[in-house]
């Protein structure tokens, strides 16, 4: 099933612009409204596969991930670090640094504690 899942989301990957951006747009409206709509960290790992086919791929899963991060923060899955872990090796691989700036924001309204209080201030350096 994993496996699965993984391959759907390197197809929707590889499918072009429209395809990545409405991949973006449904997780980003997934973790908004209802954070039990999409379990953090089962999509980490589908990501985190996803991410291992190529740099392109890991460049979209950073992009995916950062335009997630939207919306009121307080309503944001419990289990969010796992995402934030997931953006940050991704990051950290690319040799890049989180350059949206909605989800610069969004990160530094965020008043969780523990691994993603340190993840948000990794992320934020």
């Amino acid at each position: 099933m994993r496996h699965r899942r993984a391959a759907r989301a390197r197809r929707s990957l590889c499918g072009g612009r429209g395809a990545r951006q409405q991949l973006r747009e449904h997780l980003a409206e997934g973790l908004r409204i209802d954070a039990a709509l999409i379990k953090a960290k089962r999509l980490a790992g589908t990501l985190g596969q996803v991410a291992q086919a190529s740099g392109k791929h890991a460049r979209a899963v950073i992009a995916i991930i950062a335009a997630s991060l939207r919306g009121d923060p307080s309503n944001a899955p419990r289990d969010i670090a796992s995402l934030l872990s997931l953006l940050r090796e991704q990051l950290v691989g690319a040799g890049a640094k989180l350059d949206d700036a909605a989800a610069r924001a969004w990160l530094e309204a965020i008043k969780r504690g523990g691994k993603t209080a340190k993840l948000k201030k990794a992320l934020l350096a």
